[in-house]
């Protein structure tokens, strides 16, 4: 087998792998290699914020992987979008920028996650940011590598949704990065320019250029290989070996991390025998503890055309959008769709919010080709925030080209939230 050797090894170029690559390329003395599985990405679809629907039903840049039937949810198989592409699932996500409550970091520092308290990650957070609307805040930073601002000229349907949250008595919200994200408001995008922002787009190809960080797309990984004690670098599909002097960083995501771990052999014992794979490490921890947002959407069809989408009545405004983006680069083609949101606490008595409604103004698409809603409408998505429910990812089979097993166990657990 061909071998190539590199200090480090990174498997994964989304959004955390492109950001730990670029990192280590700062150290001029070493070499690093990120791995991704997927192609390039180049499709318009990506880089177009208002695409995104279009961008997540593509085969080509979405694994497509589902969980296995849901006994909670009648029988039902849940959608698991990963970005297959270079950046990631952050090439194909909604590029809303939002890191969660402070006191969640909090919560982590207190259960013992030394270093992980919300005064001690903001630093990180302001470092990465150039924020074109809170240049002074102290929460956010300017001059970093990740654009953040918000989608000028909203559609006016988020200005209805938060006019009846607003004479519901719920508080507005100017920053839900700030220091308290409760209540409704719009939300900022990663967008620049009027295209897509993500790590590997503005962190890794700067890296890449300095020619001691290396990227390898269309390169699938079948397991990581152990000498002793020691991850000593990675197996291709192909057969190639890419050896690291210093470390292999799984930064695969939440599903193809494990995936990758067991099929290394390194996982529950008694998962690896069932499947056929010689136990290196018996970790029962690895793909435990998995748990995702339920969301619940509920879509709304409209005789009234003021929603994103195409209908006989738009096709002049829509024209005229597609060649305002074509000269510009500004105009709705330039929004993510997701301009507003609210963050509630379902009952007065919880410390911070625990359900996520989302607006979206424009129907769901009716054909991943089509990047565009056909017709009008809008979309409010209750999400709970704290899911109490615990599941596993598994693997179904040796072969590294089967989809994991993913369990979410949604609704196993009756409650959302006790704080």
């Amino acid at each position: 087998m061909n071998a190539a050797e590199f200090d480090y090894v990174v498997v994964g170029a989304g959004s955390s792998g492109a950001a730990v690559a670029a990192r280590l390329g700062e150290a001029s003395d070493r070499t690093t290699c990120v791995i991704e599985a997927g192609g390039p990405d180049t499709h318009p679809f990506i880089h177009i914020p208002s695409f995104v629907a279009a961008a997540i039903g593509r085969e080509a840049t979405n694994w497509r992987f589902k969980t296995v039937p849901q006994s909670g949810m009648a029988g039902r198989e849940i959608p698991v979008p990963r970005g297959k592409v270079l950046g990631g699932s952050g090439a194909i996500n909604g590029m809303v920028y939002f890191r969660g409550h402070p006191a969640d970091y909090d919560d982590w520092a207190d259960a013992g996650c030394t270093g992980w308290s919300y005064a001690e990650v903001l630093p990180y957070f302001t470092r990465t940011e150039n924020n074109e609307d809170y240049p002074e805040s102290v929460f956010h930073g300017v001059g970093g590598p990740i654009n953040v601002k918000h989608v000028p000229n909203p559609n006016p349907l988020n200005y209805a949704f938060m006019d009846a949250l607003a004479s519901l008595q719920f508080p507005a919200c100017p920053d839900f990065n700030g220091a308290d994200p409760e209540g409704y408001g719009r939300r900022q995008g990663l967008i620049r320019d009027g295209q897509r922002e993500s790590t590997a787009k503005n962190m890794l190809r700067p890296a890449l250029a300095r020619g001691n960080v290396h990227l390898q797309t269309d390169a699938y990984v079948v397991r990581v290989l152990i000498e002793g004690r020691r991850a000593a670098g990675v197996e291709l599909v192909d057969g190639r070996v890419l050896r690291a002097r210093r470390e292999v960083i799984l930064s695969a995501g939440t599903v193809q991390t494990p995936q990758i771990l067991m099929l290394s052999g390194i996982g529950p014992a008694v998962h690896l025998k069932e499947i056929g794979i010689e136990v290196v490490l018996d970790a029962p921890g690895v793909g435990e503890n998995y748990h995702d947002h339920v969301a619940s959407p509920m879509h709304m069809e409209t005789a009234d055309c003021t929603s994103y989408g195409w209908s006989w009545r738009t096709v002049p405004r829509n024209l005229w959008c597609a060649l305002q983006y074509a000269l510009t680069r500004e105009g709705p083609l330039a929004g993510n769709v997701f301009e507003s949101v609210a963050f509630l606490r379902t009952d007065p008595s919880l410390g911070r919010p625990d359900v996520q409604f989302v607006f979206q103004p424009a129907k769901r698409l009716t054909h991943p080709k089509v990047p565009f809603p056909i017709g009008h409408g809008y979309a409010i998505s209750p999400v709970a925030l704290y899911p109490k429910s615990r599941g596993t990812v598994r693997l179904a089979s040796p072969a590294p080209s089967a989809a994991p097993r993913i369990d979410r166990t949604c609704s196993s657990t009756p409650t959302t939230l006790s704080r």
